[in-house]
């Protein structure tokens, strides 16, 4: 299986997206996948949607950018709202 390119998406690019990018981490330990988590502000998408071959964003901040990847609400690995949720979306998204 090739090797997965995410990209943890935050407002300032700090707190909030090293949360996410440790769920993340977990996840892809658990699915025994190889894995490129990059973190990102959101003004950074632009330039990240343009290199393309993203295979999910993780969204620790709203946007209205139109993203080239499938997303999911990351806002959940702190709120703790609907974690288990999210968990198995971010799952189903690497499987493919």
């Amino acid at each position: 299986m090739a090797k997965k390119r995410i990209v943890v998406v935050c407002g300032a690019g700090f707190a909030t997206s090293t949360a996410g990018e440790d769920e993340v981490k977990k996840i892809i330990k658990e699915m025994k996948l190889e894995a490129e988590i990059m973190k990102k502000r959101v003004a950074e998408l632009k330039t990240v949607t343009s290199m393309g071959n993203v295979d999910l964003f993780v969204l620790m901040t709203p946007t209205t950018m139109k993203l080239d990847a499938p997303s999911v609400n990351g806002v959940a690995f702190i709120s703790g709202v609907g974690k288990k949720e999210v968990i198995e979306q971010i799952k189903k998204i690497l499987a493919e």
